[in-house]
């Protein structure tokens, strides 16, 4: 794959200490990529968050960061552990290496895609695992991280938004305990990415255009938010996971005719959160 390892959305002045990543909107496939999978073209992309980025791209407006990858996630998962190697997928895996057996198939070079769906058949070298982690992983990585810090030097705090859809098959089971089918999931890994202020306002931000939210259920924040909030060191981190069919087609990847719309109902939301790093809503919290 011939692309760069992420694309970084830089306001013209920097106006918020919130920060926005969305680790799963890569759609860029390499030729090899596609013809190595068993899989149909769509069924590939079924992990994808197609169109999160473009959805999240007012905040760039508003004056906060936005960085997204380019490379798709069946390639290469960039909200998981380095070390979440997968003995099933790979072949000659160190005898030395420290790593994380993912029994699901979903490690941070993925097996499988939704549904379980096997990639490939067969399985793909070390040395080429080392390469999608060198081109892809670790750029997103040490750049996300270098934002953080020049954020919260600047700033004196920062808050990072990692933004996310999910189907709504993962959430219609939530229908039979009498919640309503969400169409916001926020996640602070119960209470341990986030000061408590922050989420509240977060919260708020999605009530105040009308959308359903519910907290840590059934996603509560993958690894970016696990590892970069850290509320004691005033660096805060929430997972967005937004319904799907909401605004696309699940089974198509499609745009419905509603996408426009509904874009500027989250970008509301989203002037909301931005606000929320521009000082007088975040320093109530400090």
């Amino acid at each position: 794959m011939k692309t760069k390892p992420y694309e970084l959305r830089v306001p013209l002045r920097q106006k918020s200490s919130c920060v926005f990543s969305s680790p799963h909107s890569g759609a860029t496939y390499s030729e090899s990529f596609k013809s190595g999978s068993q899989l149909e073209f769509l069924k590939l992309r079924s992990s994808e968050d197609a169109f999160v980025d473009e959805l999240f791209s007012k905040v760039v407006t508003y004056g906060a960061q936005l960085i997204s990858a380019t490379a798709p996630r069946s390639f290469v998962d960039l909200n998981r552990r380095e070390n979440e190697l997968d003995p099933e997928l790979i072949s000659e895996l160190p005898d030395k290496a420290k790593y994380d057996p993912i029994p699901s198939g979903l490690g941070v070079i993925p097996r499988v895609v939704a549904n379980g769906r096997v990639i490939k058949s067969g399985k793909i070298s070390f040395q080429e695992v080392t390469e999608r982690l060198n081109s892809y992983y670790y750029p997103y990585h040490k750049d996300l991280i270098k934002i953080l810090e020049t954020t919260r030097s600047t700033w004196g705090n920062v808050v990072l938004f990692d933004c996310h859809s999910m189907p709504q098959e993962a959430v219609k089971v939530l229908s039979n305990s009498q919640k309503e089918i969400p169409d916001i999931v926020l996640g602070d890994c119960f209470g341990k990415s986030c000061d408590s202020h922050i989420f509240e306002q977060t919260e708020k931000a999605f009530r105040n255009q009308g959308f359903e939210v519910l907290r840590n259920i059934p996603f509560s924040g993958g690894f970016i938010t696990q590892n970069y909030g850290d509320p004691n060191l005033k660096q805060h981190a929430i997972q967005i996971e937004i319904n799907r069919s909401l605004y696309m087609d699940e089974l198509e990847i499609a745009k419905t005719k509603n996408f426009n719309s509904f874009k500027k109902r989250i970008s509301a939301a989203l002037y909301e959160l931005v606000q929320l790093g521009t000082g007088k809503k975040l320093l109530a919290a400090e």
